[in-house]
């Protein structure tokens, strides 16, 4: 058999697998917490291999081994904010098998905290007010977008008791500083690695990360984490600084529309010029189409969940995840049953 027609023939393999189950999925979501629409076009569509194919999953090793950190990527469920699934788990058990993601299981299982962060690059629409559950592909085309470089990277979840970390984190409703610091420490450098591992073995001349508050926001569940992250986003800095002046390259930090006094302290206490690492205040919806803005050279940060797909409840989410999820192709990029490159050569041990 012709090589050139056997490629051809997987690849149409490919991609009706993963057209057939973006529409299963698409309609295992409750209404209104669906990914959207277009996406299904554009998993079906010529271009989709080109994006789908850069995806990548980094995981902690060895205390990850790859074997869970497959099955995190994998079992994972549509939609869960706060402990409340809005999706249908008779046909999310009909369509993948299973009703409910394995995080618990695996957590319980080891009693402790696996974390991964699955990149992407996929595009990135404007003015998404325009773009509902019922647009088309010809509504996507008409509206303006851009490609960006994103790692989706799972937060520490302490919004309820009934969360993995939560029961580990949490005794006497007192946290445990030392251990979420270090859990921490572990999600912050996972992001640092992927932005090497994009330069350095992908080729990618990304010049700047833009982080931003991972676990600082609904999954504090109030509990004091603001410092802890300062201390170890400051750790973080120090530890590529001569990383960051050797490749003229920027840590910077994203503050969403309004200045945060504990992120500019930390970049005073850090020391360098700004253009190696700075609070930027902006918004994810609109910094990557400023006229300033170069997305080819950014490696953006979303806070996602340790239970959903990215993205979480899209249209009806207010996270920073729902924001990034009803733009972009995050929900379907970064899931295996959706994404067929999604191979264990495309996991990345972090040490």
């Amino acid at each position: 058999m012709d090589n050139k027609k056997s490629d051809g023939k997987k690849s149409d393999g490919k991609k009706s697998k993963n057209f057939k189950n973006v529409i299963k999925l698409y309609h295992t979501y409750q209404v209104g917490y669906q990914f959207p629409p277009w996406v299904a076009y554009f998993v079906y569509s010529n271009q989709y291999d080109n994006f789908a194919n850069k995806t990548l999953v980094f995981y902690d090793s060895p205390t990850t081994s790859l074997s869970i950190a497959m099955e995190l990527a994998l079992k994972r469920e549509p939609v869960n904010i706060t402990m409340t699934r809005h999706y249908d788990e008779a046909k999310m058990m009909e369509n993948f098998g299973w009703k409910q993601g394995a995080y618990a299981r695996i957590v319980k299982k080891d009693n402790k905290i696996h974390n991964i962060a699955i990149y992407c690059y996929t595009p990135y629409l404007k003015n998404t007010h325009k773009i509902n559950v019922d647009s088309s592909l010809s509504d996507f085309k008409k509206l303006k977008s851009v490609n960006i470089h994103i790692i989706n990277s799972v937060g520490l979840a302490l919004d309820s008791p009934h969360q993995p970390d939560h029961k580990l984190l949490v005794k006497n409703n007192v946290i445990n500083k030392p251990l979420y610091t270090i859990e921490l420490k572990k999600i912050l450098n996972k992001i640092v690695a992927c932005f090497k591992y994009l330069r350095s073995v992908k080729k990618i001349p990304l010049k700047e990360i833009l982080f931003t508050g991972v676990g600082m926001s609904a999954f504090s569940g109030g509990y004091l984490v603001q410092d802890i992250f300062m201390k170890v986003f400051l750790d973080i800095l120090q530890e590529n600084r001569e990383y960051r002046e050797k490749h003229k390259v920027g840590f910077h930090y994203l503050s969403f529309r309004y200045s945060n006094p504990q992120i500019k302290s930390v970049y005073e206490m850090d020391g360098l010029e700004s253009e190696y690492g700075k609070e930027i205040i902006g918004d994810i919806t609109t910094y990557p189409f400023l006229k300033t803005t170069n997305t080819s050279e950014i490696l953006f940060v979303n806070a996602w969940d340790p239970w959903s797909l990215p993205g979480n409840g899209n249209f009806r989410d207010q996270s920073l995840d729902g924001y990034v999820g009803r733009r972009s192709a995050i929900s379907c990029l970064c899931w295996p049953q959706t994404n067929s490159y999604m191979t264990k050569k495309k996991y990345i041990g972090v040490p």
